[in-house]
């Protein structure tokens, strides 16, 4: 868990300052079995500053305790940040707040299976 938020820190960092556009991450944790509980594990990634075009994360969740552990992490590191039960739902909340993302992926592609 804290290896992929490190990853998605250094994968983020790849795109360059002075875009235009945000940066919006999408992720789905409903197949993880073990969240850490330690925010020891986290640290790397808290003293980290976030990409100045970040836009939103929203993480794919029924975890209580993981969405709890997520929003304390973000809210430490000031990043906008929301929880979701489907990726349409996600997604239909970034279109709302970002209109150009409905031009890259159409809303259909989104259903769930």
């Amino acid at each position: 868990y804290a290896e992929a938020q490190s990853l998605t820190y250094n994968m983020v960092w790849t795109v360059p300052t002075d875009i235009s556009h945000r940066i919006h991450i999408i992720f789905d944790t409903t197949q993880l079995k073990r969240v850490p509980t330690s925010l020891e594990s986290f640290r790397h990634t808290i003293n980290n500053k976030p990409h100045p075009a970040m836009g939103w994360i929203c993480m794919i969740s029924n975890n209580k305790v993981q969405n709890m552990i997520a929003s304390i992490i973000t809210q430490m590191m000031r990043l906008n940040f929301k929880v979701f039960h489907s990726r349409k739902e996600a997604f239909r909340f970034l279109v709302e707040r970002d209109p150009q993302l409905a031009d890259l992926v159409p809303i259909q592609e989104w259903e769930e299976s």
